[in-house]
């Protein structure tokens, strides 16, 4: 993950007070969104007449019932707005010059890039300006208005394409797989966390072909920072407590804001508020909306007075399963949460891919539920794809968990079948090696099995101050130090799983009851071929 600056855009700006037209004209390029803006041209409309109203004279100012007074007011408006598109022109646009130079140097490592940002007619200058400079360089813009089957082929995965550039609209940021690529860079930050973690996952997918993929935020200044972006990552931090997250805010971004919008207080305020409320709060509310939406609204697929009737029922559920009659085999099952673990929903298609992203399972959810017809009996065959199904969570369950969790198990893995090869003392060894089991997924018929929910953070205990101490060392402080750095720093490998550490985690290893009674909920398809 790594840090470029953003810029409010010269163009986008001049758009607002002059209309697309004139933007178009003047840094000449074309765009396909519809045309919009102009203040001064609807100021100078405003200007003919006073404005209509019912409220009587003498509970308006004076500017508003005198035409004289009123064109005044307009005029000084247009003027203010005039002068505003004249400073802007001044602006300098090393900012959207730096955003195109690291687009092309991604090109070093990658062969595939997606690059998103929320306004349409920003990809259109930023594609002008990577077509006029950089010719290697095959760009494609996919927003809503545009013919997408061409373009998101060449980051279909298996694509042997190469040196091709993904401009996107957030319109494209669900319901696509783009896996071939393996970089993403935001052109403007994310408003809320379901844009972020859909914009994420175009590539960060259980089926890349990639070992590592590398997603770019943007970062900037107080100065030209949104209000939004801080939000984000105070809601980011809430849900990562609360919920579980599934993606990571690099720290650069998150230590400017940590001390300021991040208090105990406020996390107390939020589990209670989560105690009282259905839904959460704003911010995070957007990341269940796909959820909320099999409930209520114009396309819901249950009455939400269904819903609220089943929500109040007080009764204890071990597990509601329903099986249909289905044109292909599938399973949708809800675990429960804990004091310690979010709850989890997942998916799992006839092909045996696995989905755990809300917006992805709802809609696999409504696509096989509109095929899917007579309720059927438990058989055999039922018994034997249940079985089949719930074996392929357990041995994906750590690769299923949120990033920054799986990624923490990935490390210490590594770390310690590293130190296991090294080594030549025969307790260390042994030590290593019982450790190391403890990342193999045990059988569903276990009676108990690890937590890696938990297990994860354990070894984030362990890691974090670490990473922290390498975060302060002058040699990194204009890089982006992550978990993965650890594993190629020999530095610090022989310090961070030291055999107390090790010995530690052997004798707190979190147990509990195994994925099939944590079952809340199971809808599974069978195949009536």
């Amino acid at each position: 993950r790594s840090l470029f600056g953003k810029n409010f855009l010269v163009y986008c700006l001049i758009e607002l007070i002059e209309g697309t037209k004139v933007v178009l004209d003047e840094f000449k390029f074309t765009t396909s969104k519809t045309h919009s803006g102009n203040i001064i041209e609807k100021l100078e409309k405003y200007n003919r007449k006073l404005p209509d109203n019912k409220l009587s004279d003498n509970l308006l100012p004076s500017w508003l019932t005198n035409l004289a007074e009123y064109q005044k007011i307009c005029d000084k408006e247009i003027k203010i707005y005039t002068q505003i598109a004249q400073l802007v022109r001044k602006i300098s646009p090393a900012r959207e010059n730096s955003k195109v130079n690291k687009l092309v140097k991604l090109f070093e490592k990658h062969n595939l890039v997606i690059a998103f940002d929320s306004t349409i007619i920003s990809l259109d200058y930023f594609k002008k300006l990577i077509t006029e400079n950089h010719t290697n360089i095959e760009t494609y813009i996919v927003t809503g208005t545009t013919t997408k089957d061409t373009a998101l082929k060449k980051f279909e995965l298996g694509s042997k394409e190469k040196n091709i550039l993904g401009l996107l609209s957030d319109c494209m940021s669900e319901d696509v797989n783009l896996q071939q690529a393996s970089a993403v860079l935001f052109l403007d930050m994310p408003t809320v966390l379901r844009i972020a973690e859909q914009r994420i996952g175009r590539i960060d997918r259980l089926d890349s072909p990639h070992k590592k993929v590398q997603v770019f935020w943007p970062s900037d200044s107080d100065e030209f920072a949104l209000r939004t972006d801080k939000k984000l990552i105070k809601t980011s931090l809430y849900a990562e407590s609360l919920i579980g997250l599934n993606f990571e805010i690099p720290s650069p971004i998150l230590d400017k804001h940590m001390d300021e919008i991040v208090r105990p207080e406020d996390f107390v305020e939020a589990l209670e508020e989560l105690e009282q409320e259905d839904y959460i709060w704003e911010g995070i509310q957007d990341a269940f909306k796909p959820v909320h939406d099999l409930y209520e609204g114009e396309n819901s697929l249950i009455q939400r007075k269904d819903y609220l009737y089943f929500k109040d029922v007080n009764a204890s559920v071990k597990v509601k399963i329903s099986i249909l009659e289905s044109k292909e085999n599938w399973l949708f099952i809800a675990t429960r949460g804990g004091k310690s673990s979010p709850p989890r929903w997942y998916f799992i298609d006839s092909k045996d891919c696995i989905y755990s992203e809300l917006p992805e399972i709802c809609r696999e959810i409504r696509a096989r539920l509109n095929t899917s017809i007579n309720p059927e009996n438990w058989t055999d065959t039922t018994t034997k794809l249940l079985s089949r199904y719930l074996q392929l969570l357990k041995i994906n369950e750590i690769k299923l968990l949120p990033n920054k969790k799986r990624r923490a198990l990935e490390v210490v893995q590594f770390i310690i079948k590293r130190q296991l090869q090294i080594t030549k003392n025969a307790s260390k060894k042994s030590l290593y090696e019982e450790v190391l089991k403890l990342f193999k997924p045990t059988s569903i018929d276990s009676e108990y099995s690890i937590n890696y929910y938990i297990f994860s953070q354990q070894w984030l205990d362990i890691l974090n101050p670490y990473l922290f101490e390498k975060r302060q060392d002058r040699k990194y402080k204009r890089q982006i130090v992550s978990l993965n750095d650890l594993k190629e720093d020999k530095e610090f490998h022989n310090i961070l799983l030291k055999a107390e550490n090790l010995e530690q985690i052997v004798e707190h290893v979190p147990y509990s009851q195994p994925l099939w009674q944590n079952i809340a909920a199971c809808i599974i398809g069978i195949s009536s071929k």
